[in-house]
């Protein structure tokens, strides 16, 4: 994963080779007092950074409006997938 250069950057997501599929969703999430990102599969987040990791195990629309409401934006990053 791209490290930003964000003064205020929060961690990345460790990975692992067989950690990820390839149909998961990568998400940019940044607001004024983080940025980070988030891995969802099938709409539900399985991993994230530790400042948002209570998001694990709830839908991104979740984790979106959150975010929204402090000011910040999720964004897609990257869609894995075979083609």
């Amino acid at each position: 994963m791209h490290r930003t250069s964000n003064a205020n950057y929060t961690g990345s997501i460790p990975v692992s080779p067989t950690m990820f599929k390839d149909d998961d969703e990568w998400w940019h999430v940044t607001c004024k007092s983080f940025t980070c990102c988030a891995v969802s599969r099938e709409g539900i987040i399985i991993e994230s950074a530790p400042i948002i990791r209570k998001f694990i195990g709830q839908r991104i629309d979740n984790l979106d409006r959150w975010v929204n409401s402090i000011g910040g934006s999720v964004e897609i990053m990257a869609r894995s997938s075979k083609g």
